[in-house]
């Protein structure tokens, strides 16, 4: 015997032929209908769709299927909302096949969850169907093409009265064999695991989360009693993008002779020296620690004046030389960049940089666990869009105080139900989700 089957009997075992239940083709296109073409043609509904869509942003989708987009956000609900990820397009498409009481079990990236860009979904799912159980797992790597993290969707069409159960694992490695653990354990026997319930009734277009009661009664309290930053004189924004971080960005080596600096390109490992004057120091968010001073090893490429405009190719050759014969080495690259987007090649996607390097101001890094804000107060720091910024005014809030706010267990308790997550303990910091964080004011003037 070998799995089951008798090896003497596979010689005179006739299998069926899949060819006829095997169908190759765009889902999001096809229509359920005698519309489409015999080969490309699906069932009016189905019982069961088990699946894990792709995962391509918005952002991808718009570089390589522009078209595509414009033709998404006329067909689907999900797309119409603003950003949104193709995943959601798929489970959108799943539920209008699913007949009434049919059940759905996907392998998506849990950024639906609690992000504003999956408000669409979460709303269309909340009035469409029942949530039977969301499983998130901590690593990122689950899938070894892709970075994401990943969520198990089970749900079942049509809206019950029931309980949502949600799971968490915990921990490093926790994906080897969780799932089989998950089944066989009780709750509180593996630390693991975290399980919780909540009523189906509760979700809505609002972020999913499976708050306890006591940290459910804070945040009502702080929304009660707080005011939302984005409603306070604060700045809030995301640091800036090359749109060719490979070639923009340089690694510091050490500082050379007559104004020079010795760098190094990270892809290919190769160190050239090039004029001081023609980079500017850049943070990223791995650089910035709690209450320290962040010191950036990073360099990026900085082709601008005294105000900051570009320089013209001329003026930007004659000046740094060194600088123009590295960007010229990899033209065919930034070339293929601005195709897409257009403006000056030897140019950073960013144009106009100086309004993200005045100071001080907080920083942080987008993704961290929580006390991830420090003070910045040198000029002339960029910041990477790995970096959150908060400037607020110094007349009618003070930053320290901000600081110590933003660096609490009350801001992380907010994170955790507001913010995508990468693992229980990780999590993103959304612009909009940051703006939405009620500040309690302190007593007397700030």
């Amino acid at each position: 015997m070998q799995d089951g089957l008798d090896v003497h009997d596979t010689a005179t075992t006739n299998l069926p032929t899949l060819r006829q239940n095997i169908l190759h083709a765009d889902f999001l296109r096809l229509t359920g209908s005698q519309a489409d073409s015999e080969e490309c043609r699906l069932p009016e509904s189905f019982d069961v769709i088990i699946g894990g869509p792709p995962f391509v942003r918005l952002q991808d989708l718009h570089r390589t299927q522009p078209d595509r987009v414009e033709e998404y956000k006329r067909q689907f609900a999900t797309a119409g909302c603003g950003s949104f990820d193709l995943y959601m397009l798929f489970i959108e498409k799943s539920m209008r096949l699913l007949r009434e009481g049919g059940r759905l079990g996907f392998s998506v990236s849990n950024s639906f969850l609690r992000s504003s860009s999956g408000r669409g979904l979460r709303e269309l799912i909340s009035q469409d169907a029942t949530v039977e159980e969301i499983v998130e797992f901590p690593d990122a790597q689950v899938y070894p093409d892709a970075k994401v993290q990943i969520a198990l969707l089970s749900l079942r069409k049509g809206r019950r009265e029931s309980l949502t159960r949600s799971v968490q694992l915990r921990g490093a490695n926790a994906v080897d064999g969780a799932l089989n653990r998950l089944r066989f354990s009780r709750e509180g026997e593996d630390p693991s695991i975290s399980v919780c319930f909540f009523s189906v009734p509760r979700l809505g277009a609002q972020p999913w989360s499976c708050a306890d009661a006591t940290n459910k009664d804070r945040i009502a309290k702080m929304a009660g009693a707080g005011v939302r930053i984005e409603h306070l004189p604060v700045q809030i924004r995301g640091g800036v993008s090359t749109g060719a971080d490979k070639v923009f960005l340089l690694q510091y080596v050490r500082d050379g002779a007559s104004g020079s600096v010795f760098v190094r390109e990270r892809e290919y490992g190769e160190t050239f020296q090039i004029e001081s004057q023609a980079v500017r120091p850049i943070m990223r968010g791995r650089d910035i620690k709690a209450y320290v001073s962040p010191e950036p090893t990073t360099l990026c490429i900085y082709p601008y004046d005294g105000q900051g405009e570009p320089l013209t190719e001329q003026a930007f050759q004659g000046h740094f030389p060194a600088a123009y014969r590295h960007l010229q080495s990899r033209k065919d690259r930034l070339m293929a960049g601005r195709a897409r987007t257009g403006g000056p090649w030897w140019v950073p996607r960013f144009g106009k940089p100086k309004d993200t390097a005045g100071a001080p101001r907080l920083v942080a890094g987008k993704v961290g666990f929580g006390n991830n804000f420090t003070v910045d107060v040198r000029e002339g720091f960029l910041c990477h869009s790995t970096v959150v910024i908060v400037r607020p005014d110094p007349k009618a809030l003070s930053l320290y105080y901000l600081l110590g706010v933003l660096n609490s267990e009350v801001f992380l308790r907010f994170c955790q139900h507001r913010m995508p997550t990468i693992g229980p303990e990780r999590h993103i910091f959304r612009l909009q989700g940051l703006k939405e964080f009620p500040l309690v004011p302190p007593e007397g003037p700030i």
